[in-house]
């Protein structure tokens, strides 16, 4: 099975953070942080490979690409009916908005 850690942010947004399945990728996983050990080169920080909101359904995901794509610079890499993911960083990750599974708006979602 997979591992995963649900996040929920005090403005109420839900982050998914998952363990890489690839552990070799991962070598310094198992410290919990990066430090500098004798004998070994410092570590690369690990990235989080996609970050995804969640939208109110009928949001305007075009308008959205166009925002990243003309503001900031960056690339659509994917675009659909129910979601658009925005390439950012230098190790392939991406920002993703969707639509609220549930078809729910985010002041409907409440957290008990």
């Amino acid at each position: 099975g997979r591992i995963a850690m649900q996040v929920t942010d005090p403005w109420g947004n839900h982050f998914e953070i998952l363990q890489s399945s690839d552990p070799s990728y991962d070598r310094a996983a198992h410290l919990g942080s990066q430090p500098i050990l004798d004998g070994h080169p410092p570590s690369e920080g690990l990235a989080i490979k996609d970050l995804t909101i969640h939208v109110a359904p009928g949001s305007n995901l075009e308008g959205i690409s166009r925002f990243y794509e003309r503001i900031m610079g960056a690339s659509t890499v994917n675009i659909s009916d129910s979601s658009v993911s925005i390439a950012v960083g230098d190790r392939g990750q991406t920002l993703t908005f969707r639509c609220h599974p549930d078809g729910l708006i985010a002041n409907d979602i409440r957290h008990h």
